[in-house]
């Protein structure tokens, strides 16, 4: 006896299963991380291919990333998890340097450059992030949502009813609900 499903428009189970299976993969857009690049150099301006780098993650005090600097210097970390960091450089013939207070919100992209003066290895320098970024590489104006913002989103099963209230900007009430503002000329 064979057992072969099918569905109502006469299609087969795995072409069912495939469909379904696309709808839950993640897509970019969805994933909650953030990215630290940067250079690392001498003194005098020259790029330290083969310099080590750590990234920390200062509240569970464990390392999450170790990589090497390419042959111009740079180093790349892609999809860390959103919170508090430091990075660490260091190459033998240079003291160590690290940059404390790192704190990556959603999709941030931090550039952490090091600058590495010649020393004994034991030596160590830490510097202390700057508690605002600026941007300089998008011309974009935007706003930051930390982890805490991001985890208190409504989920698309909940009421959103919330939002068609008189506390919230008209242009929310346009998308939103049903009614818009009064005035013709408000966004």
């Amino acid at each position: 006896m064979k057992l072969v499903l099918k569905t109502p428009g006469g299609g087969s189970a795995i072409g069912l299963a495939l469909l379904l299976l696309a709808f839950t993969l993640k897509t970019p857009g969805q994933e909650i991380t953030a990215t630290i690049t940067g250079i690392v150099s001498d003194a005098t301006g020259g790029v330290i291919p083969g310099a080590v780098i750590h990234i920390v993650d200062a509240d569970k005090e464990i390392i999450r990333r170790t990589l090497r600097t390419s042959s111009l210097g740079q180093y790349n970390a892609p999809l860390l998890q959103i919170g508090r960091y430091s990075v660490t450089a260091e190459a033998p013939g240079f003291k160590k340097a690290e940059r404390a207070g790192i704190n990556l919100n959603l999709n941030d992209q931090w550039v952490v450059n090091f600058v590495l003066q010649v020393g004994a290895v034991d030596q160590q320098v830490t510097v202390e992030a700057d508690r605002l970024q600026v941007d300089l590489q998008t011309p974009a104006a935007s706003g930051v949502a930390n982890g805490n913002q991001i985890r208190e989103l409504p989920l698309a099963t909940t009421h959103s009813w919330w939002l068609c209230s008189p506390e919230f900007p008209p242009i929310w009430r346009r998308i939103s609900c049903t009614w818009v503002s009064q005035d013709p000329m408000a966004l």
